[in-house]
């Protein structure tokens, strides 16, 4: 899922400017926004009293400010689809065709040593690795008389050139007002109405409107003739389109997104069209089936593309690539980006916990049609190329050809399995999945740490009912396959987690009936518990049984 960081900074008690009443409580209202309500992983408050960080003092002095942003964005450590936002509520003072912005300690007779300017923060953000690096400003305060513009000018021309996002809160010609009746900037205040429940502004564009349209409301209302009018810095125009809010995101939304995905595409924008993709399935929280397949898609452009796990298979004189291959594009088109697939080791840690060692390598290799040295070949039902997802047919149709089973079929049942045998006989789906549940905590237990060592005859019986009862449709093996052939492509172990949800039918395409309607193929056996029967967790319990199924042998 997408990363969310901001750093919020509110200065009232300046040393040697104007002191300002409500810039402090604009970042703190601004604070408590982002954790509770837009649920930000990690914020960082400097204001005059706020509290330390790790030990740290947070007092917005220049020293503090950058010792901060240089520890952060030390090195990048973000990536598409995720947040970063940096808000600023204090003086802002042009010099020297630059803006900076005055910390608590800064003087305005030696601006270059004492503020910071917007330079060095623009440079920060867009160096994190997030794709949405987001800048807001109410930084255009005076208590005392205006003399020369505000900043805004040269911070503009930066945004356009670097990609920031960036909200101002007036025109370099104008005021930041406060407003005694509300105890807040007017900015500011308007700001968090536009990204909560009275705005619900989803998008870039959205929250500029409402804010271009309010803050003159607050004025009017409050100062009569004075003005002060908000603006916003998206450029290019598509990164308007980008949602900074997903719980207000309307379908529109999201399909005007997609439209720019499909328009980097026909492009040949790769790069861009990933982002994109990215950004609208971290909007439709990891569930846009569309998004998983373009990203996929995108995976595979190229067919001399880097596979996610390459070839482990030894071989000296590897076949000379021919020189077309490599070969300059036409008219200067744009190449696919070889794909930022998972490496075999990201993989496995969807696939197989850290206990199972070298285990998850032999499945992975088993699977994806490769053997190493002390495994056996893989089995002839291993199939050359991952095939759609589609619904399962009920059980009055006529079954579809399905691969031969792993497992034999046992000549004898034991009495144990004559229940969870009964129930898929008559194809009662749920309740032979609630009958493995218990066969399996009676045995063993269903956690991580009891799958380990679970009975290899056991699962491979559970296993082999399962698939043969279906006509190969359900079962662990069949889990197996498409959780290492249909997803291994995917740019990220959340995508892939999601990949799989998604193929197996257990993010919401709605459950079945009692006799087999409308069944995902995989969609059975999954593994809940008590109290906690979510998504990525029966995932993870999955991966358990399959490190011991490939450690049994299977």
């Amino acid at each position: 899922m997408a990363s969310n960081w901001a750093i919020v900074i509110g200065i009232n008690q300046y040393r040697f400017l104007q002191p300002l009443k409500y810039a402090k409580r604009d970042a703190e209202t601004i604070h408590s926004f982002l954790m509770q309500e837009a649920k930000f992983d990690r914020i960082f408050l400097f204001t005059d009293d706020s509290p330390p960080i790790s030990g740290k003092p947070t007092e917005p002095f220049r020293a503090n400010l950058l010792r901060v942003l240089r520890q952060i964005f030390a090195t990048p450590f973000m990536k598409d689809g995720d947040n970063f936002w940096f808000f600023f509520s204090g003086h802002g003072i042009p010099h020297n065709g630059q803006d900076y912005l005055m910390p608590l300690d800064g003087d305005p007779e030696d601006i270059e040593n004492t503020g910071i300017s917007t330079n060095t923060i623009t440079n920060y953000l867009r160096s994190c690795g997030a794709d949405n690096a987001v800048m807001i400003l109410d930084a255009c305060r005076s208590s005392g008389k205006k003399s020369g513009e505000g900043i805004g000018r040269q911070t503009e021309a930066e945004a356009r050139q670097t990609g920031v996002i960036s909200f101002f809160s007036c025109s370099p010609d104008q005021y930041s007002y406060e407003l005694e009746a509300i105890t807040q900037g007017a900015f500011t205040h308007a700001l968090l109405e536009g990204l909560g429940i009275r705005g619900r502004c989803a998008t870039v564009e959205r929250l500029n409107q409402y804010l271009e349209n309010r803050v003159p409301t607050l004025i009017s209302q409050y100062l009569g003739k004075a003005r002060q009018i908000p603006y916003t810095i998206a450029e290019p125009l598509n990164r308007s389109h980008l949602i900074l809010m997903p719980q207000h995101a309307s379908l529109a939304d999201i399909a005007t997104l997609k439209n720019d995905a499909y328009r980097a595409e026909r492009q040949q924008d790769w790069d861009l069209a990933q982002r994109l993709w990215i950004r609208i399935n971290a909007a439709a929280s990891g569930q846009d089936m569309e998004a998983i397949e373009a990203l996929q898609n995108l995976g595979i452009q190229r067919p001399s593309a880097t596979p996610v796990f390459p070839s482990t298979t030894s071989n000296p004189s590897p076949e000379p690539v021919p020189k077309s291959r490599s070969s300059p594009p036409i008219n200067g088109s744009k190449q696919p980006p070889v794909p930022r697939a998972l490496t075999r080791q990201q993989f496995l840690k969807l696939v197989i916990p850290a206990s199972v060692g070298v285990v998850g390598v032999t499945l992975a290799n088993q699977f994806l049609g490769r053997s190493p040295q002390t495994s056996p070949s893989p089995t002839s039902d291993t199939p050359s190329s991952p095939q759609p997802p589609r619904p399962s047919p009920s059980s009055s149709d006529s079954p579809s050809p399905q691969p031969t089973p792993l497992n034999p079929p046992s000549p004898s049942l034991p009495a144990k399995y004559s229940r969870l045998a009964g129930l898929l006989k008559a194809k009662y789906w749920k309740a032979a999945n609630q009958e493995t549940i218990e066969l399996m905590k009676k045995e063993k237990g269903i956690g991580a740490e009891s799958t380990i060592d679970f009975p290899c005859e056991v699962l491979n019986q559970i296993d082999r009912l399962w698939v043969e009862s279906s006509d190969g449709k359900f079962g662990f093996t069949v889990q197996q396959k498409i959780l290492l052939v249909d997803c291994s492509n995917m740019p990220s172990v959340e995508l892939a987690q999601t990949c799989f949800a998604h193929k197996v039918g257990w993010l919401g395409q709605g459950d079945l009936d009692a006799f087999g309607k409308l069944i995902y193929i995989g969609h059975f056996p999954y593994i809940t518990v008590d109290g906690d029967d979510g998504v990525f967790n029966q995932v993870q319990r999955l991966s358990a049984v399959l490190q011991r199924l490939i450690s049994c042998g299977t």
